[in-house]
This record gives C-alpha cells, sequence and structure tokens, in this order.
C-alpha cells in the first residue's frame, strides 16, 4: 500500500512539474506524461550473419513500436561509419537469412545484391523519405 501511494505521488508531482512549467490543462499533461509512460520503441536483435567471404556483417532487429505500431523485421548492414537499413518488413517478428552468394542475400524470401545496394522496405513511400540510418 505504501508503495503504491508512493508511486501515485511521484506521478502527481510530475504532472504538476509539467502543468507549471508548460501551462498546459491538467488534461493535457496526464495526456502527455501517459504517451512518455507508454512509449516503448523498442528494437532487439534476434539474429546475425556475416555474408560467406566476410565482407558484409547483417545485424537483424523485431522492432516493437508499443502501443502505436505493430512489430517489424529491421536488417541492418554494418558499415565502417554504422549502419545501413537494408530491409524492413512490417507485421513480422521473425527473421530466416541465408547466404546466395557472396554478394546476394536471402531475407525471408526476399533476395538482395549488396554489392547494388539493394533494399527492400514493406512500405512504398517516395525516395525523398528514404533516408540514410544513422544508430
Amino acid at each position: 500500500m505504501k508503495k503504491a501511494i508512493v508511486i501515485v505521488a511521484i506521478i502527481v508531482a510530475c504532472l504538476a512539474q509539467m502543468i507549471t512549467l508548460t501551462g498546459c490543462s491538467p488534461i493535457a499533461g496526464g495526456f502527455i506524461l501517459g504517451l512518455m509512460m507508454a512509449s516503448g520503441n523498442t528494437e532487439d536483435l534476434i539474429d546475425t550473419s556475416v555474408s560467406p567471404d566476410g565482407r558484409y556483417t547483417l545485424e537483424a532487429y523485431c522492432a516493437d513500436g508499443g502501443a502505436t505500431t505493430d512489430f517489424a523485421v529491421k536488417v541492418y548492414e554494418k558499415t565502417d561509419v554504422g549502419k545501413k537499413k537494408i530491409y524492413h518488413q512490417y507485421h513480422q517478428k521473425d527473421v530466416v537469412i541465408n547466404w546466395e552468394s557472396d554478394n546476394v542475400v536471402n531475407i525471408n524470401g526476399v533476395k538482395l545484391d549488396l554489392s547494388k545496394g539493394e533494399t527492400y522496405k514493406s512500405y512504398d513511400y517516395p525516395s525523398r523519405y528514404d533516408l540514410p540510418v544513422n544508430e
């Protein structure tokens, strides 16, 4: 019981501080606090794969957008300067990575030639939204 009272007191104090600092209404402050507490955007590493010649290293993640979006599989190619997203499949949790050659990889049935810079995304945005990932 004591623990619950402490938690409620902390939440009320945070909400009051947000209202004071932002000048927003208690309803808006509560909404903002709820969003902050519920945001569960995570990416969990589910597989790593290296090409037969060792030139390419891929890391596959299961992305969970929390309450706002469904699961997705994202595969990144590790480079000298970071990571480059090469595969993004929405509504999926599992990944199967098979190398067909030193440069060609099959990810969940999608064949990509990494030497040609091929990528796959299950959504079809105009190229101006296809920005490099620097994580």
